[in-house]
């Protein structure tokens, strides 16, 4: 796009503007290789990455969870929850899910086995409705500052201390298993965020 100063040049002045020069993408802190032979598919690849939302600070899960097994393979934490421990990974086990899984990088994966409303399983006869019991396990072994809260039958997540997902943001942010906490405390969704419309004030 031409600036001002080139289209009064174009027009009063009649001179041909300058050609701007290409952007330089290290100018958005990216970790592009102009080298790459394909320089098309380096560029879709930032296209396709998922975007992350910052958090509060790193995980430290993993640690907490080994320092309640102690060196044991499993260990009981609660009514039908345990603390099992993988060749790669450590996490806590809700009935048959392992509903939050830690590893030794610092990344959590959560995951309800379709234990929330929405889901594939239902729990008829329940005072809570279902899927509850499931997100307040999640919720107590989470530890970046992440947590699940449900609204309309529907569950978000919310980070008070970066005021992420709350109730005065700009987005909401849907929860889906598999959404992914990476070891600087950022949260990856596998759905996008809902964009919230700003209420109307009475005048």
């Amino acid at each position: 796009m031409l600036s001002a100063r080139a289209i009064f040049r174009l027009l009063i002045e009649n001179e041909q503007p300058e050609t701007p020069t290409p952007d330089d993408p290290n100018q958005l802190g990216l970790d592009f290789n102009p080298d790459v032979a394909d320089p098309k598919a380096e560029i879709m690849r930032y296209a396709e990455t998922p975007f992350r939302i910052p958090g509060t600070g790193p995980t430290d899960l993993y640690n907490r969870l080994a320092n309640k097994l102690h060196g044991r393979e499993s260990k009981k934490v609660g009514n039908n929850t345990y603390v099992i421990r993988y060749n790669d990974r450590l996490a806590v086990r809700f009935h048959q899910t392992d509903v939050v899984t830690a590893y030794p990088d610092g990344k959590v994966v959560v995951e309800t086995g379709g234990w929330r409303p929405g889901g594939g399983r239902v729990s008829y006869g329940w005072r809570a409705e279902p899927g509850t019991t499931t997100r307040d396990r999640i919720n107590t072994w989470l530890t970046s500052g992440w947590h699940i809260f449900q609204k309309n039958h529907e569950w978000f997540w919310f980070n008070y201390h970066a005021n992420q997902g709350m109730w005065d943001s700009d987005l909401k942010l849907p929860y889906n298993d598999g959404d992914t906490i990476f070891p600087d405390g950022s949260l990856q969704l596998q759905a996008d965020p809902i964009p919230v419309k700003p209420r109307r004030r009475r005048t």
